[in-house]
């Protein structure tokens, strides 16, 4: 058997990444939650209570986007949800691409111990 100089501190390296990468991707994913609701309070066709209630809120393992008291009204049972999907679609490859980097900024924040 041989050994490797520096595998026990690589190898433990290796054990911090998910941990480093689920904290940077937590952060993400608040940032692309404000996101998602400023651009759908941007394309919400009403005003005043129905536009200020949607938040952003910290839930056990991610954060839940509520669109609202009246989205229900706005959205309808099952029809088109007039300003929820278009503002999903238009923050999609940022929310996307912020995860992706979210991802390679924990990996290298342990690798180089930055």
């Amino acid at each position: 058997m041989s050994y490797v100089k520096g595998a026990d501190k690589l190898a433990r390296k290796f054990r911090a990444i998910p941990k480093q990468v689920m904290d940077e991707v937590n952060k993400a994913v608040d940032v692309a939650a404000k996101d998602l609701i400023r651009t759908a309070t941007i394309l919400h066709p009403g005003a005043g209570d129905t536009r200020s209630a949607m938040t952003a809120e910290k839930v056990d393992g991610g954060v839940m986007v509520n669109f609202g008291p009246k989205s229900k009204v706005t959205e309808g049972d099952s029809g088109p949800r007039p300003f929820v999907n278009p503002a999903l679609k238009a923050t999609m490859k940022r929310r996307k691409n912020r995860m992706k980097r979210a991802v390679s900024r924990g990996v290298k924040k342990v690798l180089t111990g930055v």
